[in-house]
């Protein structure tokens, strides 16, 4: 009779090791699901805050190009000239220079100035873009509604994580 009491605990120990086994490995997948989901939604957050920082940042940026564009050549330019007309290179170089100085030391790809008639490049600071039609898009009939629009353009895949 003893030899059965001995085999009987033996065969009950090993089904508490297997509970134990489980709840490790479940509660281990589970772990790793939230922390999954948990990192993607401060990722979106993050995001989120730094689109927004950006376009006030950019907001910035702007109103101190558009206020130093305005005072220091459109209102020189219409006192002097009677009019603005970029295809005179004096008003041109002018107008290249004063955006050239305020973007100065600011990481700006380009500064593009349209016509609010039509969707032509009036200025820009790539030569390039200069005269064209159409190349405003979506953003210019935004822009056109008094509507900012912003966009973060963001590329790589998981290996860019590496050391």
């Amino acid at each position: 009779m003893r030899d059965k009491r001995k085999s009987m605990p033996d065969a009950a120990g090993m089904k508490p090791f297997r509970l134990v086994k489980f709840f490790s490995f479940s509660g281990l997948v589970i772990f790793l699901v939230f922390t999954l989901v948990l990192s993607w939604l401060i990722s979106k957050h993050a995001k989120r805050v730094l689109l927004e920082r950006s376009e006030a940042y950019s907001l910035v940026v702007a109103e101190n190009i558009s206020h130093q564009v305005f005072q220091q050549f459109v209102l020189p330019t219409v006192v002097r000239y009677g009019k603005i007309a970029l295809r005179n290179p004096e008003q041109f170089k002018m107008l290249d220079t004063i955006v050239r100085n305020a973007t100065h030391g600011m990481r700006i790809e380009a500064v593009t100035i349209y016509d609010s008639m039509e969707n032509v490049v009036s200025y820009s600071t790539i030569a390039a873009r200069i005269g064209r039609e159409g190349e405003g898009g979506d953003e210019y009939k935004k822009a056109l509604a008094g509507e900012s629009n912003s966009t973060v353009a963001a590329s790589g895949t998981i290996f860019n994580l590496m050391p």
